[in-house]
């Protein structure tokens, strides 16, 4: 019966997820339970009791008992009333069940006995109580260790759709807990109910010793004042192995008003809570809407958590917490704490805090968060980051927001996110950083602290907001790094700079912000700085980065104070606002850049400015800055500005402005602006380990400032500068009273493109390039000391007359010395001769001197038809030290006669020979005649063919070399020529044309000639050469009279057309290439007269017309070349003696000697800038020819001969012919 009835009595249902017990109707009809005392119930089976109201004595302190696993008493609507101290509503014991379905459980004490009383009690495994709908108060004044309900020794509590109200606020020590869950495996499951409970050091449900509570849709209330010595109140505690699981929708656990009343507590190593679906409030000094410590463990999901004055959540003591979805707000203090050994995940959600301390504070050894698409919100001013890691934190937030809203109070501004003391660190990944209030900074480093954000955004829209910050304290020898990669930084307000680096000690121990990979700087406003190292901070863009400014006077990169540096490598810097320099060094700042490219587009802004002290500045020592393989630019002022003592090296470089330098005073340039205030230290935040500490009121203050340097004696505004390898465009400028000292190393190029003043120039095996005047105008360069080291000045000079205008270097009051070559660029001259001192290039002026051999030129000087050349010294004397150009040649060693100097003889170019000889010998490169061509044609006779039938056909080719050299009428010019030609043909003959004997040979011919020619002029030691290679096509017709011994006339005709390529080489001038064309023709006419002995005489006269035709060229130099057409007559009178004799073999030979008398009258001179010259080679010539014709065989013959040839003009020409021919 018993059985049957504990089977049917209660059934085990979930309800929201939480275990619970429903009341079976098999209950109903159950004996009635036995009373003891004045009524109370103490069964030990299966009963229902039948009371109405049960009360409690000290004799029966227990309303009703259940002992036994027999036991099962069931009660409805009972009222239970608790008298006494220590009295118990109900109580399961050893594995007894007792089910109360409505009713009440009051308590009806006062003073020292409303003391240890409990609601339900249900004590030892398989004992339990099932309660539904129950009114449970225990809350009389000054009540000490109340209990709703309790659970113990693996005693289980099941309690739906109850309300409990345990203890009334009070004083002193109350202890009074509303669900008590104690030992291992006891057990509180409940749905549905309220539970408030109001006095100090009290719980409303607390699970401890291996016990665990476990709600669904509740409501928890704690309200009183809780410490760390006796404990804090709580809405749910899990301690000391405690287990809470809170789930089901519309939980609601509130905590406070007073000291330490958190919303949940979770403490102590295997104590956790699980929350789900719920409210959390706390309220109250110190009051957490979540607090877990020595090793605890909370997980909440889905849940609000809320604590106006103290933590939303606080995770110390080597404790862990995992939320995912939750909302925190904490309006007077941090949103999350995490300390010491604890760890932390957030899952999405939104953080939110409103006093001066961060919403998100990390600290302490092995303290570790992690974060995912977490919104994290600050409203607060002064120390109220979104983000703060302490000492020894690490924080990897990934994804998600931070917003802060505050603004600078105490000195203090408010940050995105922060790291600062030893070892604190902080990781950001894809993280959007947005700070609106001002004075705000979206990423702080500060004492030792090291953040690193990749791919984030930073975005600042106050005035004197700063995008990322690393700062060291003084005194303290911590390194604070921020190191961006890949992410984006943006200031929107005046004064708000994109990243600053400020170390604040005396001791050598950095401030250092890195961008890298690709990381964006931009900022907007009036001195809004995009990268700024003060007082020895370092800032580095790397890898891809980049910065822009837009704001007027909003400096690129500023380095100000000794030991700070701004590094640019392999990143780009630009500003677009009027007095933004794309770099600045101050105050022994320093700027390096390694392939930077910086660039300052507006008026008063150079892309480097290096000042080294202003009088109202403390720091006043020298200043520099250095870039290798880097590019600056400024597109409306100086590329690099200097003031004060200052140093600039550049290696590899480019720069380029309107002045590619300007030396001047702090006085010579816009302002800068004065030393900002450091930004303060960072107030301590409140200790995450130490909950009793409240956040400081106390002002921070500022960094100790460094201590003054002295302006050093006798440093004036001196500029040192040193440049390799590098190529720099602009003026240079020194201003009146500054000192510039410039050395160019190394193969650099200046490209000087206005007049230019230094005070101290060194060109070392470099190169100084006067870019072409513009509207007439040249230019000066002014130097006080002039070293020359192998070094090169390249000149645009009129090449003209004398004073021509040309542009100068100028030595004022110093010297010229060392070697330098000048290079000459015709600006426009056609060439004259020089008369008097010639064209000044070089001046010395107020005492200045030049030594001797200190300039040469470094490449031939040339326009029209003359060669200039560099002289020291006017011809009066007058000017020693300046150094001229002439185009005349070098003076008889001889002293000259007394009286005015007379003007030298013009100094002629080799290359007018040059072209001159490259005329004639294209014009005549393919002339010839019937006998240098064919050798003899009569040979044919003996050859075995048929006069009335046969055509014999032959073909025939040639080989002549040619030496000759001639010099020009004047004595100007001498050449020397190599040529070679290789001629062919084909032919066929024919007889009895206009008699019985004549013959008719008609042939095609084609050639193909070399020329070389070595070209001098007189008193030039330089050399030409001009190279002709031509080809020809053409055809010939020859008729023999062949009288009755085969003698008597002959007629010869031939006509060729030519094409040529020309050149000319001139030393150390760029090679000229053109084109030609041409064609001859010619008529030769001869008679073979015997003599005695076989011999023949044979007068000879040929008539040769050639029409040449050249394209008119312009050199590089400028030189027109035209009028190189030659059109005209060749004539050529001789007598040739020969005999022939004859083998046994019938094989024939034939010594010959021929005499010519050559005219030429054919044009034979070229204009060079309209002045023409010529007459090169005479115009008769005067030839021996010896030579031999061979009969070889009856189809072979051949030829050859040998040939001198003179003439006026010291001509001379030698040649040796060879040509064989066949004939079938």
């Amino acid at each position: 019966m018993v059985s049957r009835r504990r089977k049917a009595g209660v059934g085990v249902g979930a309800v929201g997820g939480v275990v619970l017990a429903s009341l079976s109707p098999a209950a109903h009809g159950q004996a009635a339970c036995p009373t003891i005392g004045t009524g109370q119930v103490s069964a030990t089976t299966a009963c229902t009791v039948s009371a109405s109201a049960i009360g409690t004595t000290a004799a029966a302190p227990v309303a009703i008992t259940g002992t036994g696993a027999g036991a099962d008493v069931t009660a409805s609507g009972v009222t239970l009333s608790l008298g006494v101290a220590n009295a118990n509503g109900v109580n399961a014991l050893s594995g007894a069940r007792v089910s109360l379905t409505g009713g009440a459980i009051n308590t009806t004490s006062n003073g020292a006995a409303a003391a240890s009383q409990v609601g339900l009690k249900a004590v030892g495994a398989g004992s339990r109580v099932v309660a539904d709908n129950v009114r449970l108060n225990l809350a009389p004044a000054n009540s000490v260790s109340m209990q709703g309900v309790r659970a113990e020794g693996g005693g289980s509590v099941t309690l739906t759709q109850s309300n409990l109200t345990v203890g009334a606020a009070g004083s002193g020590r109350n202890f009074n807990n509303g669900l008590v869950a104690t030992g291992a495996g006891s057990l509180i499951t409940g749905s549905g109910n309220t539970v408030a409970v109001a006095s100090n050091f009290s719980n409303a449900a607390r699970a401890e010793l291996g016990g665990a509570i476990e709600l669904s849709s509740s409501t928890l209330t704690a309200t009183g004042t809780g410490n760390a010595a006796s404990g804090p109140v709580a809405a749910a505690a899990a301690v000391s192995g405690g287990r809470i699981a809170i789930g089901g929708s519309g939980n609601l656990l509130t905590g406070g008003p007073a000291t330490m009343a958190h919303g949940v507590f979770v403490s102590g190593t295997g104590s956790s809570a699980t929350i789900d679906q719920a409210t959390i409030r706390a309220s109250g000094n110190n009051s957490a809407g979540v607090a877990v410590d020595l090793g605890g463990i909370a997980t909440l999901t889905n849940s609000t958590v809320s604590a106006p004055t103290y933590r939303g959540v606080s995770v110390t003591g080597n404790s862990d917490a995992m939320l995912t979805d939750v909302s925190v707000d904490s309006a007077g203090s941090a949103a999350i704490a995490l300390g010491s050994g604890s760890r932390m995940s957030i899952t999405r959600g939104t953080l939110s805090s409103g006093g001066q301390v961060p919403t998100v504070n990390v600290g302490g050894v092995g303290s570790t968060l992690t974060t995912e698409g977490v919104a994290i919100v600050s409203t607060g001013s002064a120390n109220a980051p979104g983000i703060a890691i302490t000492q020894d934190g690490l924080a990897t937030i990934n994804g998600g927001t931070v917003d802060t809203f505050g603004t600078t109070a105490r000195a203090q501004r408010v940050k995105g996110v922060t790291a600062a003391l030893p070892n604190a660190r902080l990781v950001t990944n894809g993280l959007a950083i947005h700070n609106r209030g001002d004075e705000a900074i979206g990423v702080a480093a500060d004492d030792g602290g090291t953040i690193e954000i990749n791919q984030t955004s930073v975005l600042t829209d106050g005035r004197n907001g700063i995008g990322v910050y690393a700062g060291v304290d003084p005194l303290k020898p911590n390194v604070a790094t921020v190191v961006a990669t890949a992410s984006h930084i943006e200031t929107m307000g005046e004064i708000a700079h994109g990243a600053l680096a400020q170390a604040r000690t005396v001791l050598d121990v950095p401030a250092r912000v890195s961008l890298t990979n690709g990381t964006t700087v931009i900022t907007h406003g009036t001195g809004a700085m995009g990268l700024r190292a003060v007082s020895k901070g370092r800032v580095e863009a790397l890898s891809g980065s980049s910065v822009t400014t837009e704001g007027a006077a909003a400096h690129g990169a500023f380095a100000r104070n000794a030991l700070s540096l701004v590094l640019i490598d392999n990143a780009t810097v630009s500003t677009s606002g009027v007095g933004a320099h794309g770099a600045v060094a101050l105050d022994a700042g320093q700027v390096s850049g390694n392939r930077a490219t910086v660039t300052a587009s507006n008026a008063d802004a150079a892309a480097l400015y290096v000042a080294g002290y202003n009088d109202t500045f403390t720091a006043q020592v020298p200043t520099g800055a250095d870039f290798t393989a880097s590019v600056l630019t400024s597109r409306s002022g100086p590329a690099i500005a200097v003031a004060g003592p200052g140093t600039v090296t550049l290696a590899g470089s480019t720069v380029s402005g309107v002045e590619w330098l300007r030396v001047g005073s702090i006085g010579d340039f816009p302002t800068l602006p004065p030393p900002e205030a450091p930004i303060a230290r960072p107030e301590p935040l409140p200790s995450v380990d130490d909950p009793s500490t409240p956040p400081s009121d106390s002002v921070a203050p500022l960094a100790a400032p460094l201590p003054a340097i002295k302006k050093p004696l006798a440093v004036g505004d001196v500029a040192t500068v040193d440049v390799s390898a590098s190529t720099l465009t602009g003026a240079a400028t020194t201003l009146p009273g500054t000192t510039s000292i410039v050395t160019l190393r190394d193969q650099t190029t200046w490209h000087l493109t206005g007049n230019s003043t230094l005070t101290t120039l060194t060109n070392a095996a470099s190169q100084i390039l006067f870019t072409p005047p513009s509207a007439g105008t040249f230019k000066t360069l002014t130097v006080n000391t002039y070293t020359g080291a192998a070094g090169g000045i390249g000149l645009n000079t009129v090449l003209a007359g004398d004073n021509a205008p040309s542009d100068r270097l100028v030595i004022d009051t110093g010297t010229a010395s060392g070697t330098t070559g000048l290079t000459i660029t015709n600006a426009g001259g056609t060439g004259a001769i020089t008369q008097r001192d010639g064209i000044l290039v070089v001046d010395a002026v107020n005492g200045g001197t030049t030594a001797p051999g200190s300039f040469a030129l470094a490449r031939r000087a040339v326009a029209g038809p003359y060669e200039y050349r560099l002289y020291r010294g006017s011809l009066d004397g007058s000017q020693a030290d300046a150094w001229y150009l002439r185009s005349e040649r070098d003076p008889s060693p001889d002293p000259p006669p007394p009286g005015p100097p007379t003007p030298g003889q013009a100094l002629f170019r080799p290359e007018v020979a040059a072209y001159l000889a490259n005329q004639r010998l294209a014009g005549q490169m393919f002339v010839h005649s019937l006998h240098d061509r064919l050798g003899e044609p009569q040979y044919v006779e003996g050859q075995p063919f048929d006069k009335a039938e046969d055509k014999p056909r032959s073909g025939w080719l040639r080989v002549v070399g040619k030496w000759e050299g001639s010099r020009s009428q004047d004595g100007n010019f001498k050449v020397d020529t190599d040529s070679f030609l290789l001629h062919g043909g084909a032919e066929f003959a024919k007889w009895k044309v206009a008699s019985e004997e004549d013959r008719l040979h008609l042939g095609l011919m084609g050639s193909y000639g070399y020329a070389s020619s070595d070209a001098k002029a007189a008193g030039n030691p330089a050399s030409a050469s001009g190279k002709v290679e031509g080809f020809s096509v053409g055809a010939y017709g020859t008729w023999y009279q062949n009288d009755e011994r085969k003698l008597g006339t002959y007629i010869d005709t031939w006509f060729q057309y030519g094409w040529f390529d020309n050149k000319v080489e001139g030393d150390t001038l760029p090679t000229v290439k053109y084109h030609a064309q041409g064609w001859a023709v010619s008529g030769e006419l001869g008679y073979a007269v015997p003599l005695r002995h076989d011999w023949v005489i044979e007068p000879q006269g040929q008539l040769i017309y050639v029409d040449y035709r050249e394209h008119d060229i312009t050199e590089p130099n400028g030189t027109r070349i035209a009028g190189a057409d030659s059109t005209g007559l060749i004539t050529r009178l001789g007598v040739r003696l020969h005999r022939t004799y004859v083998r046994a073999d019938a094989r024939k030979w034939q010594p010959y000697v021929t005499v010519n008398w050559w005219h030429t009258s054919t044009d034979s001179s070229v204009r060079f800038n309209e002045v023409p010259l010529g007459t090169l080679y005479p115009s008769n010539r005067y030839e021996l020819k010896l030579g031999l014709n061979l009969s070889i065989s009856t189809r072979w013959t051949g030829w050859a001969n040998v040939s001198g040839a003179w003439g006026a003009q010291s001509f001379h020409q030698y040649a040796a012919r060879i040509g064989a021919k066949y004939t079938w």
